[in-house]
């Protein structure tokens, strides 16, 4: 199988909210290394 790596990009949303979905993002099965967050904010 190939690896790809996936770029999900939000609106406004909560840091604990973010966590927690990119908490169950990396429990799944088809996912082999960790999520990474890299946070936009507008000046």
């Amino acid at each position: 199988s190939t690896m790809v790596p996936l770029v999900i990009l939000t609106h406004k949303a909560y840091e604990k909210d973010i966590k927690k979905a990119l908490s169950e993002i990396e429990g799944l099965s088809v996912v082999k290394q960790k999520p990474i967050l890299i946070r936009l904010e507008e000046e």
